[in-house]
């Protein structure tokens, strides 16, 4: 990277800040899914003819959803380790520059 060693630290902790914004934005995506996905669920006066597969559907629809709250869960998971290490790069180049100054 040009620009210096502190350039090179911005450019990370942009990075991750933004990477993490996404895994968030995309998370709660995820969360949407779950609830539009547990609104396919057919009753028996909906699924009219069809009644047959309405268990075989509410089964897929409930195991959809919970994949969806999952990832969600997951993806939040992510979205925040990425910020811990975000505010861990900033932490360490901080005590670098501390060190740096109490040096000269």
């Amino acid at each position: 990277m040009s620009g210096g060693s502190g350039s090179g630290f911005e450019v990370t902790d942009s990075t991750l800040r933004s990477e993490a914004q996404l895994w968030a934005q995309e998370s709660g995506q995820l969360s949407l899914v779950a609830a539009e996905a547990e609104a396919l669920s057919l009753g028996r006066v909906e699924s009219g003819i069809f009644q047959l597969i309405t268990a075989a559907n509410d089964s897929v629809v409930q195991q959809l959803a919970e994949r969806a709250r999952e990832g969600h869960a997951e993806m939040a998971k992510i979205s925040a380790a990425l910020l811990k290490v975000a505010d861990s790069y900033r932490a360490a180049e901080h005590q670098a520059t501390v060190a740096l100054y109490r040096t000269h």
